[in-house]
Order: structure tokens, then sequence, then C-alpha cells
């Protein structure tokens, strides 16, 4: 970490920095913490200190389980507009991830970096003149400026050095450019700006968002099929646009690529070989599995979510890594449309002959390692789908669909169709 810029805007002191909750300058009924119980909040990302961690912090835990859903947005400006306006409607901001599947809902408040508030109030005052401040949250570190940690330390040491001079430089377009991204100096204190330091304190955060008794819901079968027979089609629906992507996609071996929505894709085939994975008639169909998984609310995570996070990536790679090119034919991840970023699906393209068992049993610890230690921590919610899929119908045969809370299953059953 090189340092830590110290910005000069309400909100901030020193190193650190916090966030604006805001509500619509008309809602005079909101006016404490205690006035926004049940109402919906606008989030930029789910994965966002300023916009998730620090709102989901100052309200705490029980206030933040009373939030009936969250009003993802894909940025802090979004979220602005979301609050002002009661709605999103600008298609300028359309690459704003997940924006245009949500211009149609509106929020009622919403935690904004302050940095960022103070940066809309200057070149749009159009959006922050409709908005009122009605608390700012507890103070975290401001995002430190940071290089790899492969540079040598005697670079690294340049780099440093290089933002003191920017800092004493007196030419008038450098104090320009401090002036409009509000730097007023930056701390090089290693005892506060480290890895370490920042990891300290968000745990710390982690440990107070995550703490209290918050008891997990457990649906009957009943209640769960309802869900489920409502869920189907837009699950249905992601899968066949994963199936058009892909299709209409240059083939390739391997790629990660961002969508023209803004959602992150991978598509990846074990063979080696660029090529489509859908047979060229539109009626032929391939066996499938669809795995859908839903994080949980910040508030019903663990204190260690960083770690679990960190985890489930690497079993992710080592997954990539072990795919059968003989059974799978291919293996595409998605960004789930229109829902925060953190929420994701998988489809499973298996060759003729092959189908879910076989995938266990090849997969062998990797799949006991993914179902038993790292789901039920990562997910809240998880559905997986066996599925017949052609170029233009899913035909789902099978649901297992398992409910979490904080690495213990609530809900777990095999729903048949």
């Amino acid at each position: 970490m090189v340092g830590t810029p110290i910005y000069e805007c309400e909100g901030c002191s020193g190193p650190e920095y916090s966030s604006a909750i805001v509500v619509a300058k008309d809602r005079m009924e909101i006016s404490s913490l205690e006035d926004l119980r049940g109402l919906v909040p606008a989030v930029n990302d789910l994965n966002s200190c300023s916009g998730h961690l620090l709102l989901a912090w100052q309200l705490g835990p029980k206030l933040f389980a009373d939030v009936p859903r969250l009003h993802m947005t894909g940025s802090h400006h979004a979220s602005m507009l979301a609050v002002g306006n009661g709605q999103v409607g600008s298609t300028d901001y359309v690459k704003c991830m997940i924006l245009r599947y949500v211009h149609s809902l509106q929020a009622d408040f919403a935690a904004i970096d302050c940095v960022s508030l103070e940066l809309e109030r200057r070149h749009r005052p159009e959006v922050s003149d409709k908005l009122r401040v009605i608390q700012f949250t507890d103070r975290f570190p401001s995002l430190p400026y940071v290089v790899d940690a492969s540079v040598p330390i005697h670079e690294f040491a340049l780099i440093r050095e290089a933002l003191k001079n920017a800092l004493a430089d007196d030419d008038a377009e450098v104090a320009d450019a401090r002036r409009q991204l509000l730097i007023d100096g930056f701390c090089f204190d290693d005892a506060l700006v480290s890895h370490e330091a920042y990891d300290r304190r968000a745990r710390a955060v982690m440990e107070d968002v995550t703490r209290g008794g918050i008891q997990p819901e457990r649906p009957t079968f009943e209640q769960m099929e309802g869900r489920l027979l409502r869920q189907r089609p837009i699950d249905e629906k992601n899968v066949l646009d994963a199936v058009k992507i892909v299709s209409e996609m240059e083939p390739v071996a391997f790629a990660e690529r961002v969508l023209e929505d803004c959602r992150w894709a991978r598509i990846c085939h074990p063979s080696g070989e660029a090529s489509n994975p859908w047979p060229r008639d539109s009626g032929d169909s391939v066996n499938c599995i669809a795995f859908f998984g839903v994080r949980p609310m910040l508030c019903h995570r663990g204190a260690d979510d960083c770690a679990v996070t960190g985890r489930c990536w690497a079993l992710d790679q080592t997954l990539l890594e072990n795919l059968d090119p003989e059974i799978i034919r291919g293996y595409f991840s998605f960004n789930l449309a229109g829902e925060p970023s953190g929420n994701v699906f998988n489809l499973v393209v298996f060759r003729d002959g092959h189908d879910a068992r076989t995938l266990g049993s090849a997969l062998g610890d990797v799949h006991r390692e993914a179902i038993h230690e790292i789901s039920p921590h990562y997910y809240d919610r998880v559905r997986v789908h066996r599925c017949r899929v052609s170029r233009t119908e899913v035909n789902i045969t099978q649901t297992t669909a398992v409910n979490y809370s904080r690495g213990k299953v609530v809900y777990r059953n095999v729903h048949k169709y």
C-alpha cells in the first residue's frame, strides 16, 4: 500500500472517510435511522464498502434484517438518481452494472461515499439537490493507492516519492488537479496504511454487522414448491440467454468477458477446442445442469466472509482445472441479470451419455468440498436444475433446492417435475 488520500470534504477526517445516508429531500417523515425500518435501500454493489458494508454497519444487524429487498443500481450516481427521482430513468447510465434491469423500481434511501457525494454536488447539482443527508456513518479507512506485491522495493519507493512531490508541487495545473480530486494530502504512516491494519478494521466491522440472533427461515416443502414454480421461468430465461450469448459469440476455448449489459461472463470448453456446444438442429437437446447461487445479505453472513470468499474462488479455479473433456462439452458462468453482482449461475453442458451423477463421480473431492464446506458458508440459497436444453427451449426435470444459514442447512429437498 503506497498511501491513503486525505480528502477535503464533509464526512472525511485524516485517512478515513464515511458514507452519507441520504433520502429524498421531500421525505420529511424520515429523520433518523429508525425511520428507515422496512424501507428499500439503493445499493451500488454487494461488494461495495461504502454503499453496502457501511450501511449495514450503521443500521445494525436487527434494523438491516428488516430491509425487504436491496435495489441494486451499479453505481453511487445511479443510487442517488433512484433515491432523488424515485426511479432510475436515464439510458445515459446503461453502462452501470445491471442498471437497465431496474429502471422502473425506486428506492427510499442509500449510503453514498462522502467523496462521491461531494463530487456530485460540484458537477451534477441537479441530482444532489434532490437529496438530504440524515446521517453520516461511522468512519472507515479510505481506499489506499496500491501497487502489485511483486513491484521491487526501490520502484515502490519511487512511486511513493512521486506522490509526495505531486502534493508539494505548486504548479497551477497540478494544484487544480488536487482540488478537483478533493485531495488535501496523503497518509504514508505504515502503522495506519497496511494490509494488516485494513484487515483488522474490516473484520471488526463484519463482526458488528453479523452479530445478533437472526433466526433463519425454515420453509415447508409446499412453500418452497410454490417459490420454485414462480422462479422457474426466470431461471429458464437465464439459461436461454446463456445459450444465445455462447452461440453468437466467436468460438473460443476459454475467455472471460464483460457483456454489453456489463455483466461478467466466463466461457470454458474443457477440450480446449473453440466450438459451439449446442446441436445444429434447434430441436435437438443436450443434458445440462444449471446451478443458481444467491449470496446472503451482510447481516446473515459470518464475520470471516472475506476468507470464505477467497476459498470459494480458489475452489472454483480447482474445479475448472479438473473438468473432464470426455464428460463435459462446456462450462459457462454468468452474473445473473437484474440481481446483485455476487449472484451467479453456472451452466454445465454434458456430452452424450453423461449427466449430474457422472460429474459428481469425476470431480470427487472437489465436488464434495464445494457442497459440504463452501456452499453452506458462501450462499444463502441454491437451486440446482437438471434439464434438457436446446437452442430454443429449456426442460427442467428436477430441482435440488437448498437454503443455508451461516454454515447450516435449514432446507434441502428434491423437487421433481
